[in-house]
């Protein structure tokens, strides 16, 4: 069985500026890198250049090259907004650089370094190296990330304070605490807050966490995120938006995560098209939302255990349409109503939580019910059952008929069952930045 958290854990369950926004079409062979939409995601063996120095594309006010370990300490000293520090092929140690400093590589197989770190306004592109061991950290310095890999990271592979990040064509493996943290600790109205935004990027073997995003606006788009794991039983999420964050999420995959795929809290956005969660421990939460909150629209939810969607209690304007919750199973989880039960069902809708389940919503196959909700929940379930869940049906938790739900409206033709006590998973609390 799975490690999962719900709300508590229970131990004993175990190119720079200026590239184009949108990949082209692929028409390389992927090899062990996985395609999404016939794009192939994280970083390639492929050279950027063919020089031992690549500074193609880039504006350099000067250029540092460096040859060697012993002379990065006294280039990165010397470099400041503007330089370029060309690393030839090499292995060198952690590199801290001034704001508005690049750091050039030929390319990942060729050019490695043990941690690069950027601090101060600015802006400093990080191209064509490979991260080993440590991470990439910026605190207010915007950073592009292009065609680099941050493998085995003992920390979060990149962390991301009060500044924008891009990153492109990116491979994070392995990492000890985390893919990829963002954070607003200053100015985090909507129009300032940070942004963050994936492109062609895969994310595999992390712990605890592939993206979290606190007060900032998340842009994913041919994105993978593999086999997050959980650390000492806690968490093991793909991607977390909290605290006013926004997401908008098209043609990305989340396959395997030990708990949640997306969690969104107090947070808004739109998720999908192309959106496909495989094996999670739960698919999508949402809790806290604002109104307007989420689009789910254009999106596959297979093989999740406990639930497929949750809406927390008091969300608002939860939208789900044009999508598949296939062959949801079981799992025991904390419960709503204490201790611990076996839960498996396409969609829980918690108290005071406001949604609308369109018929293009097609919900299969669930270990226990297509859905479960709370007699005081909002909005239309109108959801097309099948592979033996419209003989089972949905049940409404507190109610003892439609009178007793009176801004809760189903479908016609599905079958509705009332009751006191059918439990439900605990609501899940966010993870710390």
């Amino acid at each position: 069985m799975k490690p999962a958290r719900f709300g508590v854990v229970i131990a004993a369950l175990l190119g720079c500026a200026g590239a184009k926004d949108e990949p082209p079409p692929s028409t390389a062979i992927c090899g062990a890198r996985p395609e999404i939409d016939g794009v192939c995601v994280g970083v390639s063996e492929a050279p950027i250049c063919g020089a031992t120095a690549c500074t193609d594309g880039v504006t350099c006010a000067r250029v540092h090259t460096v040859d060697g370990a012993a002379a990065l300490d006294a280039a990165a000293a010397g470099a400041v907004s503007g330089d370029c520090l060309a690393l030839l092929p090499g292995s060198y140690g952690a590199l801290a650089v001034a704001p508005g400093v690049h750091v050039l590589g030929r390319g990942q197989t060729a050019v490695k370094v043990k941690s690069v770190r950027v601090s101060g306004a600015g802006r400093s592109l990080v191209r064509g190296i490979s991260v080993e061991s440590g991470g990439i950290v910026s605190v207010r310095a915007t950073l592009e990330i292009d065609r680099v890999a941050v493998r085995g990271a003992a920390d979060r592979a990149i962390d991301v304070t009060d500044a924008d990040v891009l990153v492109r064509e990116t491979t994070l493996d392995g990492g000890g605490a985390g893919g990829l943290v963002s954070r607003c600790n200053g100015a985090c109205a909507p129009g300032k807050r940070p942004k963050v935004t994936l492109r062609t990027t895969w994310l595999h073997d992390q712990r605890r966490l592939g993206v979290l995003a606190r007060s900032v606006d998340v842009d994913l788009s041919h994105v993978v995120i593999e086999r997050t794991h959980a650390s000492s039983f806690l968490f093991g999420r793909g991607v977390e938006v909290a605290a006013r964050s926004t997401i908008q999420a098209r043609m990305v995959r989340i396959a395997d995560s030990e708990d949640a795929a997306i969690a969104m809290f107090d947070s808004a956005g739109t998720l999908g098209p192309g959106l496909e969660l495989l094996r999670p421990a739960r698919g999508v939460h949402f809790q806290g939302l604002p109104e307007g909150g989420v689009v789910l629209d254009g999106f596959v939810v297979e093989d999740a255990s406990a639930v497929a969607v949750s809406i927390g209690a008091s969300s608002r304007g939860v939208t789900v349409r044009n999508g598949r919750l296939s062959r949801t199973k079981m799992l025991r989880v904390p419960v709503d109503i204490g201790g611990m039960e076996d839960v498996g069902d396409g969609i829980e809708w918690g108290e005071g939580a406001q949604a609308f389940i369109e018929p293009s919503v097609r919900i299969e196959t669930s270990a226990r019910r297509p859905a479960v909700l709370k007699a005081t929940a909002e909005g239309r379930f109108a959801a097309t059952l099948a592979g033996g869940d419209e003989r089972v049906g949905v049940f409404v938790v507190g109610a003892t008929g439609p009178a007793s739900h009176p801004a809760l409206t189903f479908g016609d033709g599905i079958k509705v069952e009332y009751g006191d006590k059918v439990p439900m998973g605990v609501d899940p609390g966010s993870l710390p930045p």
